[in-house]
């Protein structure tokens, strides 16, 4: 039911209520868009005067104090940045402000207590701009607290070996090991020509201990010398390997490979071979177990070796295991004291595409 006088209009007329609700929809229209203009436009002046703003290095001593206030940033947010302080001292170097570069590893050795990479940082700097006394005193300094990567620095090898009395420039290298005895003694790591000794020539080794409470070694065998911090390195100048044929160099025969004649899981000799392969940029032998569904176990065993009483073995070796679970171990034969173990690994489940270096101490 409806009132005739408010009855709708014809069609195409309207009324002042609708044309007033047309109105405000173009008004806030209208505003909506004077917004987004403005917005945009404030958007694009804040950009010109940042641009503007922006004073880009013209000069290389300009480019030089932006570097260093850069680095300075970055050491604020993490003081343990290694690069960060490698950045640094180069740019004070180039700045001419040597004093002000080794600073910057004295810096870093006081936040990074006990760590050797700010003494390597600081034997390199001084060694560069011809300071050997400073630079000896940096290098053993680093030596003490870490010799693996000590040695890894390949710019200290010549300082090194006048330090060492060791010809660190030739084919060596040095590993971690990080492995207490039962005697509180700590074999940090070593230095090596491990290709050497595999192929059965003897080789110099020089091996790094932490000893237990400043106590000093019986220096039976070898020579040793003290590096401070209760470090010692103990030289044997012809180490030899135990292994026959350690370097896989010898032929493969009907009965298998050289020197290992044993497996302990009595699988087929078809499964064992020698192969042609690069490790670390260099062409070497590898013997390969190529275990099958049917053979999903096999091993490589040297003969006995008759072993010393009181007497600390390292085992080295690289494995490579892309598709399975590779082991280098050893296991102990005869009667053993309670409580030891039967067997023991120097790496164990290892799945790696790659060469992985394993070290053991028995």
């Amino acid at each position: 039911m409806s009132n005739p006088e408010s009855s709708p209009p014809p069609s195409g007329a309207s009324t002042p209520s609708s044309s007033l609700r047309t109105g405000s929809r173009y008004v806030w229209a209208a505003l909506i868009l004077a917004g987004v203009l403005l917005i945009a436009a404030g958007l694009y002046w804040q950009y010109q005067a940042g641009r503007q703003s922006l004073a880009f290095p013209t000069t290389r001593e300009e480019a030089l104090a932006a570097a260093v206030r850069e680095f300075e940033k970055a050491l604020d947010l993490d003081p343990a940045l290694r690069e960060a302080y490698a950045g640094l001292s180069e740019a004070y170097v180039l700045q001419g402000d040597v004093q002000a570069a080794f600073r910057v590893w004295e810096r870093a050795a006081k936040a990074n207590p006990g760590q050797a990479w700010p003494y390597i940082g600081m034997a390199v700097l001084a060694s560069e701009q011809g300071g050997e006394p400073d630079a000896s005193e940096a290098a053993l300094q680093a030596l003490a607290l870490d010799p693996v990567p000590a040695l890894r620095a390949t710019e200290l090898a010549p300082l090194f070996s006048r330090l060492l009395g060791l010809d660190l420039t030739s084919s060596g290298a040095a590993y971690a090991v990080e492995r207490r005895l039962s005697s509180g003694w700590k074999l940090l790591g070593y230095w090596t020509d491990e290709a050497r000794l595999a192929k059965g020539e003897s080789a110099t080794l020089a091996l790094f201990w932490r000893s237990p409470g400043g106590q000093k070694p019986d220096e039976s065998g070898g020579e040793w010398r003290s590096l401070g911090h209760d470090a010692w390195m103990q030289v044997l100048p012809e180490a030899r390997s135990l292994i026959e044929n350690g370097d896989f160099e010898a032929p493969m025969k009907e009965e298998g490979i050289p020197g290992f004649p044993n497996d302990i899981y009595k699988a087929s000799r078809k499964i064992q071979g020698l192969e042609r392969v690069e490790r670390d940029g260099k062409t070497t032998q590898a013997a390969v177990l190529a275990n099958t569904p049917a053979n999903m176990r096999s091993s490589l065993v040297t003969p006995d070796l008759p072993l010393s009483k009181d007497v600390v073995y390292l085992q080295t070796g690289w494995i490579q295991s892309p598709d399975g679970s590779g082991y280098l171990g050893w296991q102990w034969r005869g009667r053993l004291p309670e409580g030891s173990q039967r067997y023991a690994y120097a790496a164990s489940k290892v799945q790696s595409p790659d060469w992985r270096h394993a070290t053991g101490l028995a």
